[in-house]
């Protein structure tokens, strides 16, 4: 299981490591934040932690689905990103908040709203807050910039030339399948003028992934 170029070094810059198959057995708690089910995790196993029944709460900005027997709490809110949340409820709750941990929210709010593309009042009033808390802007802004590597150039041109496009109204549909770079290539045809975009990802026979995107306007 991988992580993001952004991803890598967010935590390079934090100096905090990906476990990338297991859960320590000594946690308390967990949380799961921006997926709301166990599969999101792909090959990272839970059934330790689950069989001592111990907490798994899941924290999402999606909206809610189904909550699977596995999970015993779950924090919905449909908001601009699931780093906004967890922002608010550290201020809502008047928890100190470490300047490392406000510049990776930081970090992730400025990535799911598109440097504020989308965007609330309330999104300005929780980065004032990281902020406020020692975040570093600048930093954020530096974790973001990358230039795609060849091999996610080459995937997403090939995800464009495969893709299958349908109008409705004013409205226009782009979907196509790649075997990576799902979530580059869905934003990359919502800025090449799609409408919503969706791309299904088939990285080996027993495994897929769906990524979704679409505009603002779209979208309400």
């Amino acid at each position: 299981h991988s992580i993001s170029t952004i991803s890598k070094k967010l935590l390079l810059t934090g100096n905090e490591v990906f476990q990338s198959d297991s859960v320590p057995n000594d946690l308390d708690v967990i949380f799961i934040c921006d997926a709301n089910n166990i599969q999101q995790l792909g090959n990272i196993s839970l059934n330790d932690f689950t069989s001592q029944k111990k907490p798994i709460i899941v924290i999402d900005h999606h909206e809610e689905i189904e909550k699977p027997d596995e999970i015993s709490h779950s924090i919905i809110n449909v908001e601009t990103s699931t780093a906004e949340m967890i922002g608010k409820m550290y201020k809502e709750l008047e928890i100190v908040l470490e300047p490392k941990i406000a510049t990776f929210l930081l970090t992730g709010i400025l990535f799911d709203t598109r440097r504020f593309i989308y965007r609330t009042a309330s999104t300005f009033d929780t980065v004032q807050f990281l902020i406020h808390s020692g975040g570093n802007y600048d930093e954020a802004l530096t974790i973001l910039q990358k230039e795609p590597s060849d091999s996610e150039k080459i995937a997403r041109l090939k995800g464009a030339t495969r893709t299958i496009i349908h109008k409705e109204g004013t409205d226009i549909y782009a979907f196509t399948h790649i075997s990576s770079y799902e979530s580059s290539l869905a934003r990359a045809l919502i800025g090449l003028g799609a409408s919503f975009a969706v791309v299904l990802a088939v990285p080996s026979d027993n495994e897929y992934r769906i990524s979704m995107r679409s505009t603002k306007t779209f979208a309400e």
